[in-house]
C-alpha cells in the first residue's frame, strides 16, 4: 500500500500459490491467481499484466492490479523474477475483456477457448438483438483416429480443423475450441440459413477431403441453434445446439442439425429420453461439458444464479430432489424439487451428526434407501417416510469453515449414479461450496 507496509517474502513459486490459496479459498479469485502464477513462471525479460484480487486488509473486497515485471539473472544464471504491483484506481480501470486477451485464446490451436467464447456470445446478445448462429462441432471417432494412427496424428488432425474451420468463417464470426476435440461457432453477417449451410457444407467436405490422401476418414458431426429465435442468452443457446450435435451423432454422425422446435420438438422436455440413446461415453462427455459450463457460470456470477443451477443438474442427472444445508441451520439454503415431503435433516446436519458416517471424506453413497437401515435407522426412516428412493450426499466446507451438505434425490426410480455421474456432481458441490 505504501513503502511503508511493504511486505518482502522469499519462497517458491509453488509455495507463494499454497499461501495465497489458503488465504483466499474463494473459487472466484483462484483463476487470477492462477494466471499471476504462469506469468511468472513464462515471463521472459519483462512482462506486464492486469490482475484482480483481494484488497489488502479487506478481503471481502476485490480491487485491479497492475504487475509490470522484469527478469534478472544471477552470477550463476539462474533467473529470478523482480515485480512490481501496483492498484490501480477504480475509476481510471480500462477493463479490457477477457476474449480480447492473451489469455482468452486456446494456446494449442489459437483459437478462442470456451470461457473467452462464452463472454464473448454474452456480450453480443446483450448489445444487439441481430440473427446470430451458435454451432457446437465435434471430430467423429476421434479416439478411434488416436487408437489407430497415434496420438501426434490425432493432434495433426485438431490443428487443421481448428484451420478449416477459422479460415472456412472468414471473420464472419468467431472460432473456438472448447477443449480436447470439440469446437465452437458463433456468427456474425451470416443472416439466412442458406448462406449457414453453404458454411457448415464447405467446413465438413472441406476437413473430409484434406485426410482422404491419408488413409484417414476424417468427418464432423455438428449442431446449431440460432438467437434470438432459439433463445436470447447463452445457456439457451448452448443446450440447444448441444443436443442437436448429439441427435447429428445419433442420426448416423458426418452431417449438422440445425434446431427445430416444430421438427424436433421441446428438447428441454425430451432429454431424459434423449440421453438414454446417448453412448456411455458420449453421455459421460455430455455431462462433463454440463457441469464445466455450470461452474464458469458459477465463477461469474456467483451464488446469483444458484436455483437455476440446481433445476439443471436435476434435468441433466436425472435427479428429482436437491438439497443444500449447512450446518447449524435448520431449513435447507436451497432447495429444487417436487417433495411428497421434504425430509426433515435438521438432527442430521446440526451437529455435523452425518459427517461421521460419511463413505468417503466427502460423500455418501445410497443407490437405494433401504442400504441405510443397518447404518443409521433414523436416517432411513426420515427418507423413506418422504419417499426418497436413493440418494447422493457431499459434504464440503464453505469460505467460513461451516460444513454444506448437498442431497441428491430420487423418488421415482433407483438410481444407478454410475461413477461418472458421481465425480461429476461431487465435482460441482465442491465448487457451489467455495461460492457459498
Amino acid at each position: 500500500m505504501s513503502i511503508r507496509s511493504t511486505v518482502l517474502l522469499k519462497c517458491s513459486l509453488a509455495e507463494f500459490r499454497e499461501r495465497v490459496s489458503a488465504m483466499y479459498p474463494r473459487a472466484a479469485l483462484q483463476e487470477g491467481l492462477e494466471d499471476f502464477c504462469r506469468h511468472l513462471l513464462n515471463a521472459q525479460e519483462y512482462f506486464d499484466c492486469d490482475l484482480r484480487g483481494p484488497v489488502p486488509r479487506n478481503t471481502e473486497k476485490t480491487g485491479r492490479f497492475h504487475i509490470e515485471g522484469k527478469v534478472f539473472y544471477k552470477h550463476n544464471k539462474e533467473r529470478v523474477v523482480v515485480e512490481l504491483l501496483e492498484m490501480l484506481d477504480q475509476k481510471d480501470e480500462d477493463v479490457i475483456p477477457y476474449y480480447a486477451t492473451a489469455e482468452g485464446k486456446d494456446s494449442f490451436t489459437g483459437l478462442l477457448n470456451k470461457k473467452a467464447c462464452t463472454e464473448y456470445v454474452t456480450d453480443t446478445l446483450a448489445a444487439d438483438e441481430d440473427i446470430h448462429y451458435l454451432a457446437m462441432i465435434d471430430i467423429d471417432n476421434f479416439k478411434n483416429i488416436n487408437d489407430t494412427h497415434g496420438h501426434m496424428f490425432g493432434d495433426q488432425v485438431i490443428a487443421r480443423v481448428a484451420s478449416i474451420i477459422n479460415s472456412t468463417l472468414n471473420g464472419r464470426g468467431i472460432a473456438g475450441r472448447f477443449g480436447g476435440d470439440e469446437f465452437f461457432i458463433f456468427t456474425s453477417w451470416i443472416a439466412t440459413e442458406t448462406q449457414l449451410r453453404a458454411v457448415l457444407t464447405s467446413i465438413r467436405k472441406r476437413v473430409q477431403n484434406t485426410f482422404e490422401d491419408q488413409g484417414c476418414k476424417v468427418t464432423l458431426s455438428i449442431g446449431v441453434s440460432r438467437a434470438p429465435a432459439d433463445g436470447s442468452t447463452y445457456q439457451d443457446l448452448f443446450r440447444k445446439a448441444d443436443k442437436c450435435l448429439y441427435l447429428a451423432k445419433n442420426k448416423g454422425k458426418n452431417r449438422y442439425v440445425i434446431y427445430e422446435e416444430d421438427k424436433h420438438g421441446n428438447l428441454e422436455e425430451d432429454e431424459r429420453s434423449f440421453r438414454h440413446t446417448m453412448d456411455p461415453l458420449e453421455k459421460a462427455e455430455y455431462l462433463s461439458g454440463t457441469v464445466a459450463d455450470m461452474s464458469l457460470r458459477l465463477f461469474a456470477e456467483g451464488a446469483k444464479p444458484m436455483e437455476e443451477i440446481l433445476d439443471q443438474l436435476r434435468t441433466a442427472f436425472e435427479i428429482d430432489g436437491v438439497r443444500i444445508y449447512r450446518s447449524g441451520q435448520q431449513k435447507p439454503l436451497y432447495i429444487s424439487g417436487d417433495y411428497t415431503l421434504v425430509p426433515d435433516m435438521y438432527s442430521f446436519v446440526a451437529q455435523d451428526e452425518l459427517a461421521g458416517q460419511l463413505n468417503h471424506p466427502h460423500y455418501l453413497i445410497a443407490s437405494h434407501v433401504g442400504n441405510l437401515e443397518g447404518v443409521n435407522r433414523k436416517l432411513y426412516e426420515t427418507l423413506k417416510d418422504s419417499k426418497v428412493k436413493g440418494l447422493l450426499c457431499f459434504c464440503f466446507p464453505d469460505r467460513t469453515g461451516s460444513n454444506l451438505y448437498f442431497f441428491y434425490e430420487v423418488f421415482n426410480h433407483r438410481p444407478p449414479f454410475p461413477e461418472s455421474d458421481k465425480n461429476a456432481l461431487l465435482t460441482i458441490s465442491k465448487i457451489m461450496a467455495g461460492i457459498l
